[in-house]
């Protein structure tokens, strides 16, 4: 086949861009011709069997831009057998749903005269709307099973064009065998200057603060406040705003690591995953942490929350409460090995591997 793929920005740490190029990827390997359409490439160039096509950037404001490239990249769908997008764009024979319903979501945070009248929201719900509307032939792929009801309820969209996918992940976050796992974890504290019998937590996230940085850095202080000795750690691996990074700078055991490219390493360096995100539509991330081996505690709006309540029953209810976390967190800890073992049983039973492949086989099969 002769696939199109549209993303309006690609940039090496975000999970929608993380998902998009692991399906590139995999189709190119299987011999399919890809062709990426974006805006933004700020990135290594791909491998050779994937070309990438920039289309200039029109327009002032986020939205003007985004509606532009939805009318350039438009003009591109006769010229190949499949399309599928992974940005609001109608028109496509695909549409990846890497983040939750705008219809849904945007009432929560603004009054019915600004969705109504600011043109940013205004055209970020009419892309949706031409995508999810009844008439649309856009088939959707969704990352967790509450967007397809959230879609149906805001556009009565048919249940039938909604197929759910398996999480997704980095293959190279899976375990490997114990004794080169312990030679990675060794070597990646030896470089933080973190001792090798600490307890050390992880938070990642392009954006920290919407993945719940500043609860998880205040639980870290709570929790030693309590301990004479062996104090924890935090790796808060992504972008921290001013605030937070003043925050984290007043404590030796946080460490503002930035974006990374080596987070198999870090995950291997922590002994449990704190992620409670005020907004995720599935969190890959979290199936990455599980597939390293260790422990996840996350909040009840994670796409991906099933996963980790079959491994730990470690999630937050909503609303979320501080003090809720905080107990988690101090049980995970006191029970840290048996919830380690529990999160290794489950992922030597699940692959995580499949979402690109189940993604080609529906896109070359018309469903």
């Amino acid at each position: 086949m002769n696939i199109l793929i549209a993303i309006h920005k690609y940039f090496p740490f975000g999970g929608l861009q993380c998902d998009m190029l692991r399906f590139a990827q995999h189709a190119a390997d299987c011999n399919h011709q890809v062709t990426i359409a974006t805006t933004q490439w700020d990135a290594p160039t791909p491998p050779q069997n994937i070309n990438v096509t920039i289309i200039p950037k029109r327009g002032f404001a986020n939205h003007a831009k985004l509606k532009n490239f939805a009318g350039d990249v438009q003009k591109l769908i006769p010229n190949f057998d499949k399309t599928i997008t992974f940005v609001r764009i109608p028109g496509f024979d695909w549409y990846f749903a890497g983040d939750d319903c705008y219809a849904t979501q945007f009432p929560l945070k603004h009054s019915k005269f600004i969705l109504k009248f600011h043109p940013r929201y205004k055209t970020f719900i009419n892309l949706e709307e031409q995508i999810f509307n009844p008439d649309s032939k856009t088939s959707i792929f969704i990352v967790a099973q509450h967007q397809q009801k959230d879609f149906i309820s805001a556009y009565n969209t048919q249940p039938q064009r909604f197929h759910l996918l398996p999480p997704g992940m980095n293959p190279n976050c899976i375990r490997p065998d114990e004794n080169l796992a312990q030679e990675r974890r060794n070597s990646a504290r030896r470089q933080l200057d973190i001792p090798q019998d600490a307890i050390v937590a992880i938070t990642v996230g392009a954006n920290l603060k919407l993945k719940g940085a500043d609860r998880v850095i205040q639980a870290i202080n709570t929790l030693n406040q309590e301990r004479a000795t062996s104090k924890l750690h935090l790796l808060l691996v992504g972008k921290l705003p001013a605030d937070l990074q003043q925050l984290a700078a007043q404590s030796h055991e946080i460490h503002a690591l930035g974006l990374r490219q080596d987070i198999p390493d870090l995950l291997l360096a922590a002994d449990i995953m704190l992620h409670p995100a005020r907004q995720e539509a599935a969190g890959s991330v979290l199936i990455e942490a599980i597939a390293s081996g260790i422990p996840v505690i996350c909040s009840d709006v994670c796409g991906f929350k099933d996963h980790v309540l079959s491994t730990s029953n470690l999630v937050t209810s909503e609303p979320f409460s501080q003090e809720q976390f905080v107990q988690l967190t101090r049980t995970a800890l006191d029970n840290l090995p048996q919830f380690t073992q529990t999160t290794r049983n489950y992922a030597t039973k699940n692959d995580f591997n499949a979402r690109s492949d189940q993604m080609l086989k529906l896109m070359a099969d018309g469903q």
